[in-house]
Protein backbone atom coordinates (compact mmCIF):
# COMPACT_ATOMS: atom_id res chain seq x y z
CA UNK A 1 0.00 0.00 0.00
CA UNK A 2 1.41 3.40 -1.03
CA UNK A 3 0.67 6.14 1.48
CA UNK A 4 -0.25 9.67 0.45
CA UNK A 5 3.19 11.23 0.91
CA UNK A 6 4.74 8.55 -1.29
CA UNK A 7 1.99 9.02 -3.86
CA UNK A 8 2.71 12.74 -4.01
CA UNK A 9 6.43 12.06 -4.31
CA UNK A 10 5.90 9.64 -7.19
CA UNK A 11 3.74 12.22 -8.92
CA UNK A 12 6.40 14.88 -8.55
CA UNK A 13 9.26 12.65 -9.65
CA UNK A 14 7.70 11.01 -12.67
CA UNK A 15 4.88 13.25 -13.76
CA UNK A 16 5.87 16.82 -13.04
CA UNK A 17 9.55 17.78 -13.17
CA UNK A 18 8.58 21.45 -12.97
CA UNK A 19 7.48 20.98 -9.37
CA UNK A 20 10.85 19.67 -8.25
CA UNK A 21 13.47 21.81 -6.49
CA UNK A 22 11.94 25.17 -7.20
CA UNK A 23 10.58 28.18 -5.39
CA UNK A 24 7.07 27.58 -4.09
CA UNK A 25 4.90 30.63 -3.46
CA UNK A 26 1.76 29.93 -1.42
CA UNK A 27 -0.65 32.84 -1.46
CA UNK A 28 -1.91 33.77 2.03
CA UNK A 29 -5.22 32.07 2.81
CA UNK A 30 -6.49 34.96 4.90
CA UNK A 31 -6.16 37.34 1.94
CA UNK A 32 -7.92 35.15 -0.62
CA UNK A 33 -11.25 36.52 -1.83
CA UNK A 34 -12.73 34.90 -4.94
CA UNK A 35 -15.37 37.08 -6.59
CA UNK A 36 -18.03 36.07 -9.12
CA UNK A 37 -19.45 38.33 -11.81
CA UNK A 38 -21.63 37.24 -14.70
CA UNK A 39 -24.46 37.82 -17.14
CA UNK A 40 -26.03 35.92 -20.03
CA UNK A 41 -22.93 36.39 -22.21
CA UNK A 42 -20.01 36.06 -19.81
CA UNK A 43 -19.18 34.42 -16.49
CA UNK A 44 -16.11 35.29 -14.42
CA UNK A 45 -14.60 34.00 -11.20
CA UNK A 46 -11.65 36.14 -10.14
CA UNK A 47 -9.04 36.46 -7.43
CA UNK A 48 -6.60 39.37 -7.46
CA UNK A 49 -3.50 39.00 -5.30
CA UNK A 50 -1.95 42.44 -4.95
CA UNK A 51 1.65 41.19 -4.76
CA UNK A 52 1.44 38.20 -7.10
CA UNK A 53 -1.13 38.96 -9.78
CA UNK A 54 -4.55 38.00 -11.16
CA UNK A 55 -6.11 34.56 -11.41
CA UNK A 56 -9.49 34.29 -13.05
CA UNK A 57 -11.75 31.75 -14.65
CA UNK A 58 -13.80 32.99 -17.56
CA UNK A 59 -16.48 31.46 -19.75
CA UNK A 60 -18.32 32.88 -22.75
CA UNK A 61 -19.89 29.71 -24.11
CA UNK A 62 -21.66 26.76 -22.58
CA UNK A 63 -19.42 23.88 -21.44
CA UNK A 64 -16.19 25.75 -22.11
CA UNK A 65 -14.10 27.77 -19.67
CA UNK A 66 -10.53 28.97 -19.49
CA UNK A 67 -8.19 30.22 -16.80
CA UNK A 68 -6.27 33.47 -17.18
CA UNK A 69 -3.16 34.06 -15.10
CA UNK A 70 -1.42 37.42 -15.10
CA UNK A 71 1.54 37.61 -12.72
CA UNK A 72 2.96 40.90 -11.51
CA UNK A 73 6.44 39.51 -12.07
CA UNK A 74 6.43 37.72 -15.41
CA UNK A 75 9.47 36.43 -17.30
CA UNK A 76 8.91 35.64 -20.99
CA UNK A 77 11.96 33.37 -20.87
CA UNK A 78 10.00 30.95 -18.68
CA UNK A 79 8.09 29.15 -21.40
CA UNK A 80 7.40 25.84 -19.62
CA UNK A 81 4.03 26.17 -17.92
CA UNK A 82 1.89 23.63 -16.13
CA UNK A 83 -1.51 23.94 -14.50
CA UNK A 84 -2.59 21.64 -11.66
CA UNK A 85 -5.25 20.87 -9.20
CA UNK A 86 -3.22 20.82 -5.98
CA UNK A 87 -4.42 19.36 -2.67
CA UNK A 88 -5.08 21.72 0.22
CA UNK A 89 -2.66 21.18 3.14
CA UNK A 90 -5.28 19.21 5.08
CA UNK A 91 -6.11 16.85 2.17
CA UNK A 92 -3.66 14.08 3.02
CA UNK A 93 -5.34 11.49 0.83
CA UNK A 94 -5.78 13.58 -2.32
CA UNK A 95 -3.12 13.46 -5.07
CA UNK A 96 -2.29 16.42 -7.33
CA UNK A 97 -3.98 16.47 -10.72
CA UNK A 98 -2.19 17.63 -13.86
CA UNK A 99 -4.68 19.76 -15.80
CA UNK A 100 -2.71 21.06 -18.79
CA UNK A 101 0.74 21.83 -20.14
CA UNK A 102 -0.69 23.76 -23.11
CA UNK A 103 -1.15 27.51 -22.84
CA UNK A 104 -1.02 30.69 -24.89
CA UNK A 105 0.41 34.05 -23.91
CA UNK A 106 -0.48 37.64 -24.76
CA UNK A 107 1.79 40.12 -23.02
CA UNK A 108 1.81 39.10 -19.34
CA UNK A 109 -1.41 37.15 -19.65
CA UNK A 110 -1.19 33.35 -19.81
CA UNK A 111 -4.32 31.48 -20.87
CA UNK A 112 -5.11 27.82 -20.21
CA UNK A 113 -8.09 26.53 -22.21
CA UNK A 114 -7.85 22.75 -21.86
CA UNK A 115 -9.52 20.61 -19.18
CA UNK A 116 -10.61 23.58 -17.08
CA UNK A 117 -13.84 21.80 -16.15
CA UNK A 118 -11.67 19.11 -14.52
CA UNK A 119 -9.95 21.78 -12.45
CA UNK A 120 -13.28 23.28 -11.39
CA UNK A 121 -14.48 19.86 -10.22
CA UNK A 122 -11.21 19.40 -8.32
CA UNK A 123 -11.80 22.75 -6.61
CA UNK A 124 -15.38 21.75 -5.75
CA UNK A 125 -13.85 18.87 -3.75
CA UNK A 126 -11.68 21.31 -1.79
CA UNK A 127 -8.53 21.40 -3.93
CA UNK A 128 -6.38 24.41 -4.74
CA UNK A 129 -4.96 25.79 -7.98
CA UNK A 130 -1.30 25.09 -8.77
CA UNK A 131 0.59 26.96 -11.47
CA UNK A 132 4.22 26.18 -12.35
CA UNK A 133 6.52 28.11 -14.65
CA UNK A 134 10.01 26.99 -15.59
CA UNK A 135 12.95 27.59 -17.86
CA UNK A 136 16.51 26.43 -18.35
CA UNK A 137 17.47 26.70 -14.69
CA UNK A 138 15.69 25.39 -11.60
CA UNK A 139 16.43 28.59 -9.69
CA UNK A 140 14.35 30.60 -12.17
CA UNK A 141 11.36 28.30 -11.80
CA UNK A 142 8.39 28.96 -9.56
CA UNK A 143 5.25 27.23 -8.42
CA UNK A 144 2.29 29.30 -7.27
CA UNK A 145 -0.26 27.66 -4.99
CA UNK A 146 -3.57 29.53 -4.97
CA UNK A 147 -5.94 28.70 -2.09
CA UNK A 148 -9.63 28.28 -2.81
CA UNK A 149 -10.97 29.01 0.66
CA UNK A 150 -14.36 30.76 0.61
CA UNK A 151 -14.73 29.98 -3.10
CA UNK A 152 -17.67 27.59 -2.88
CA UNK A 153 -20.59 30.00 -3.26
CA UNK A 154 -18.88 32.10 -5.98
CA UNK A 155 -17.96 28.84 -7.71
CA UNK A 156 -21.57 27.61 -7.61
CA UNK A 157 -22.67 30.94 -9.08
CA UNK A 158 -20.05 30.61 -11.82
CA UNK A 159 -21.09 27.05 -12.71
CA UNK A 160 -24.77 28.03 -12.78
CA UNK A 161 -23.96 31.03 -14.95
CA UNK A 162 -22.20 28.76 -17.44
CA UNK A 163 -25.37 26.73 -17.92
CA UNK A 164 -27.21 29.76 -19.35
CA UNK A 165 -24.48 30.81 -21.79
CA UNK A 166 -24.89 30.49 -25.58
CA UNK A 167 -23.25 27.66 -27.51
CA UNK A 168 -20.68 30.01 -29.02
CA UNK A 169 -18.93 33.17 -27.87
CA UNK A 170 -19.08 36.57 -29.56
CA UNK A 171 -15.60 36.08 -31.01
CA UNK A 172 -16.87 32.92 -32.70
CA UNK A 173 -20.27 34.29 -33.69
CA UNK A 174 -19.27 37.67 -35.11
CA UNK A 175 -17.71 36.23 -38.29
CA UNK A 176 -18.70 32.80 -39.58
CA UNK A 177 -17.87 31.17 -42.89
CA UNK A 178 -19.84 28.17 -44.16
CA UNK A 179 -18.05 26.27 -46.91
CA UNK A 180 -20.04 24.62 -49.73
CA UNK A 181 -19.27 21.64 -51.93
CA UNK A 182 -19.54 21.82 -55.72
CA UNK A 183 -23.21 22.09 -56.67
CA UNK A 184 -24.40 22.03 -53.05
CA UNK A 185 -27.86 23.58 -52.71
CA UNK A 186 -28.88 22.38 -49.25
CA UNK A 187 -27.37 22.82 -45.80
CA UNK A 188 -25.28 20.03 -44.31
CA UNK A 189 -25.83 18.72 -40.77
CA UNK A 190 -22.63 20.47 -39.70
CA UNK A 191 -23.87 23.78 -41.11
CA UNK A 192 -27.23 23.35 -39.39
CA UNK A 193 -25.42 22.74 -36.08
CA UNK A 194 -23.35 25.90 -36.57
CA UNK A 195 -26.44 27.98 -37.29
CA UNK A 196 -28.20 26.58 -34.22
CA UNK A 197 -25.21 27.60 -32.09
CA UNK A 198 -25.23 31.04 -33.70
CA UNK A 199 -28.93 31.38 -32.95
CA UNK A 200 -28.26 30.63 -29.28
CA UNK A 201 -25.87 33.58 -29.25
CA UNK A 202 -28.35 35.86 -31.04
CA UNK A 203 -31.03 35.05 -28.47
CA UNK A 204 -28.62 36.05 -25.67
CA UNK A 205 -27.27 39.30 -27.15
CA UNK A 206 -29.91 42.00 -27.74
CA UNK A 207 -27.25 44.42 -29.02
CA UNK A 208 -27.04 42.60 -32.38
CA UNK A 209 -29.11 44.66 -34.79
CA UNK A 210 -28.27 43.04 -38.12
CA UNK A 211 -26.87 39.85 -39.62
CA UNK A 212 -25.12 40.21 -42.97
CA UNK A 213 -25.37 37.02 -45.02
CA UNK A 214 -23.09 37.06 -48.08
CA UNK A 215 -23.05 34.34 -50.72
CA UNK A 216 -19.94 33.61 -52.80
CA UNK A 217 -18.93 31.05 -55.41
CA UNK A 218 -15.78 29.99 -57.19
CA UNK A 219 -15.15 31.07 -60.79
CA UNK A 220 -16.42 27.88 -62.44
CA UNK A 221 -19.40 28.48 -64.74
CA UNK A 222 -20.99 31.59 -66.15
CA UNK A 223 -21.04 34.84 -64.25
CA UNK A 224 -24.84 35.04 -64.11
CA UNK A 225 -25.25 31.45 -62.90
CA UNK A 226 -22.63 31.99 -60.21
CA UNK A 227 -24.48 35.07 -59.01
CA UNK A 228 -27.74 33.12 -58.87
CA UNK A 229 -26.12 30.19 -57.05
CA UNK A 230 -24.53 32.47 -54.47
CA UNK A 231 -27.96 33.96 -53.78
CA UNK A 232 -29.58 30.52 -53.47
CA UNK A 233 -27.02 29.51 -50.84
CA UNK A 234 -27.29 32.78 -48.93
CA UNK A 235 -31.09 32.46 -48.94
CA UNK A 236 -30.78 28.92 -47.56
CA UNK A 237 -28.88 30.29 -44.58
CA UNK A 238 -31.31 33.19 -44.16
CA UNK A 239 -34.34 30.87 -44.19
CA UNK A 240 -32.77 28.55 -41.63
CA UNK A 241 -32.03 31.44 -39.28
CA UNK A 242 -35.61 32.65 -39.66
CA UNK A 243 -36.82 29.10 -38.99
CA UNK A 244 -34.82 29.10 -35.76
CA UNK A 245 -36.56 32.28 -34.63
CA UNK A 246 -34.40 35.14 -35.94
CA UNK A 247 -36.45 38.08 -37.17
CA UNK A 248 -36.31 38.41 -40.95
CA UNK A 249 -35.90 42.16 -40.54
CA UNK A 250 -32.49 41.56 -38.93
CA UNK A 251 -31.15 39.54 -41.88
CA UNK A 252 -29.54 41.21 -44.88
CA UNK A 253 -28.87 38.85 -47.80
CA UNK A 254 -26.28 39.76 -50.40
CA UNK A 255 -25.11 37.72 -53.37
CA UNK A 256 -21.71 38.27 -55.00
CA UNK A 257 -21.08 35.29 -57.29
CA UNK A 258 -17.35 34.95 -57.88
CA UNK A 259 -16.52 38.65 -57.54
CA UNK A 260 -14.73 38.50 -54.19
CA UNK A 261 -12.45 35.44 -54.00
CA UNK A 262 -10.40 34.89 -50.85
CA UNK A 263 -8.12 32.36 -52.54
CA UNK A 264 -6.91 31.49 -56.02
CA UNK A 265 -9.43 29.93 -58.38
CA UNK A 266 -6.69 28.03 -60.21
CA UNK A 267 -6.54 25.18 -57.67
CA UNK A 268 -9.12 22.80 -56.21
CA UNK A 269 -8.27 23.90 -52.67
CA UNK A 270 -8.59 27.56 -53.58
CA UNK A 271 -11.97 27.07 -55.23
CA UNK A 272 -13.21 25.20 -52.16
CA UNK A 273 -12.37 28.22 -49.98
CA UNK A 274 -14.22 30.55 -52.33
CA UNK A 275 -17.47 28.55 -52.27
CA UNK A 276 -18.85 30.01 -49.08
CA UNK A 277 -21.58 31.90 -47.30
CA UNK A 278 -20.30 34.30 -44.66
CA UNK A 279 -22.26 35.69 -41.74
CA UNK A 280 -21.27 38.84 -39.91
CA UNK A 281 -22.99 40.28 -36.87
CA UNK A 282 -23.52 44.02 -36.59
CA UNK A 283 -24.20 45.51 -33.19
CA UNK A 284 -26.37 48.57 -32.71
CA UNK A 285 -23.35 50.80 -32.07
CA UNK A 286 -21.66 49.83 -35.35
CA UNK A 287 -21.99 51.26 -38.85
CA UNK A 288 -22.23 49.01 -41.89
CA UNK A 289 -20.21 50.05 -44.93
CA UNK A 290 -22.40 49.95 -48.04
CA UNK A 291 -21.49 47.46 -50.75
CA UNK A 292 -21.93 48.87 -54.24
CA UNK A 293 -22.74 46.72 -57.23
CA UNK A 294 -23.25 46.87 -60.96
CA UNK A 295 -25.02 43.51 -61.08
CA UNK A 296 -28.44 44.99 -61.89
CA UNK A 297 -29.26 45.27 -58.17
CA UNK A 298 -28.85 41.54 -57.62
CA UNK A 299 -26.64 42.49 -54.68
CA UNK A 300 -28.47 44.50 -52.05
CA UNK A 301 -26.91 47.69 -50.71
CA UNK A 302 -26.40 47.75 -46.98
CA UNK A 303 -27.91 50.59 -45.00
CA UNK A 304 -25.43 52.60 -42.98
Amino acid sequence: MINCSKLHLLFLLFYSPLLIAKNIVTLPMDEVDWLYKGNNLKCELKYIAEREGKFYFRSEQKQHAYLNIELVSSDKELTDRELYGYPAPWQDDVPPLLISTVSSQTGKQVIFAQNISDLLRYIERGGWVGYSVGGNTASASHTYLVPTVRIHQPLRDFVNCQKSLPLMSYSQAKDISLQFNIGQKSLSSEQLTTLAALNSYLQADPSVSKILVDGHTDSSGARASNLALSRVRAELVSKQLHHLGVSQSMIEVRAHGSRYPIATNTTTAGKAKNRRVTLRLVRSNETVIPVSTNENNNVAKVQS
